[in-house]
């Protein structure tokens, strides 16, 4: 498959912040998202088995393993309290959607530290949720460089050579390009946390999924359905009495 010539008009030059003033500071090109390459991100999803659960297939999924793994008396206690804590995190959600500064999360009605150890014991018993998990954490680790493999089409002032074919980057060299990222940030602040290869990321994101009127003019957030998830790795401790022994598995999100 031959590679499509691009218009430079359609090609943004991206420097992440941390590296605009250094000498030789990287330039990252990368080309705006069309209709096309968006079925193409999706292709290459499922090519690549990513796949994210949203919260309510774990709230879902949490309540069938709290079922399976607990008594009966058990379930009947904890369920409501499940859903009362959920449908009260949903509210101070919306509440605070646009705020600047969120209120802090007060629940009272039962103490959110045995509704928390309790979804995290079920997570880690039940099977189910423990793929979840693990596949929400390929999806943030696959998600941003899988947009990156279409948005990316070439850099310059880094040592990692360019790898594209097909229209695609390399995800080879994406993941090398990750690791030269992290080394140059450490030499310049001391540690290597990843901040200039996430500003990298997100702004491919957003050149995929831009607007048509923000096409024009070459910048645009995503959209929120392209949010990468967040893990919640509650510590475990005893909230009732399970059938079965913890696992160290990652704990979703409830």
């Amino acid at each position: 498959m031959a590679s499509i010539p691009l218009e430079s008009s359609h090609i943004k030059r991206f420097t992440p912040a941390l590296f605009a003033d250094t000498e030789g500071a990287p330039a990252f090109q990368l080309k705006a998202g069309s209709r096309r390459d968006r079925l193409r991100h999706q292709e290459i999803m499922a090519e690549e088995k990513v796949q994210h659960f949203d919260q309510a297939s774990i709230r879902a999924e949490t309540l069938k393993g709290l079922e399976a793994l607990w008594s009966p008396d058990d379930f009947e206690q904890w369920e409501p309290r499940l859903r009362a804590f959920w449908d009260a995190r949903d509210d101070w959600a919306k509440e605070n959607e646009n705020a600047e500064k969120p209120t802090p999360f007060d629940y009272t009605d039962f103490p959110e530290s045995e509704i928390r150890a309790l979804a995290a014991r079920v997570a880690e018993s039940w099977p189910p949720l423990r793929k979840m998990a693990v596949a929400n954490l390929k999806f943030q680790r696959e998600f941003p460089k899988l947009v990156a493999s279409i948005v990316l089409v070439g850099w310059t002032g880094v040592e990692t050579p360019v790898q594209r074919a097909d229209g695609l980057m390399s995800l080879d060299a994406i993941d090398d390009l990750e690791r030269e990222m992290a080394k140059r940030e450490e030499e310049l602040t001391g540690k290597a946390n990843g901040n200039a290869f996430a500003e990298l990321m997100i702004e491919c994101t957003g050149r995929l999924f831009l607007s048509p009127s923000a096409e024009k003019n070459s910048a645009s957030p995503p959209p929120s359905s392209t949010s990468l998830p967040t893990s919640n790795n509650g510590q475990a401790s005893a909230a009732g009495m399970s059938k079965v022994s913890a696992s160290s598995e990652p704990t979703p999100e409830i």
